[in-house]
């Protein structure tokens, strides 16, 4: 799974090899919410964040991990139609 944040690169292109962390913007643009969504979710910890001092990030490889966590699979033999 790439996930697409600033500069159009995919996230694991832009954090291979090195600790990548995204501020509330490039997280509501990864996830497809508003600003105002990430913040909310990263100030409830919803997803894994870092505090340095007032500065609150998300590790890059923790919300792909954080995404995959939370995605529902559809059940064996489902096909999601009643």
């Amino acid at each position: 799974m790439a996930i697409e944040v600033g500069r159009g690169e995919p996230l694991n292109e832009r954090t291979s090899g090195n600790l990548m962390l995204l501020r509330a913007g490039e997280v509501a643009k990864a996830l497809g919410l508003s600003r105002s969504k990430a913040y909310a979710m990263m100030a409830a910890e919803v997803v894994p964040t870092v505090r340095f001092g007032r500065s609150v990030r998300v590790p890059a490889a923790a919300l792909e991990a954080w995404i995959n966590a939370n995605t529902r699979q559809p059940a064996v033999g489902s096909d999601g139609i009643d």
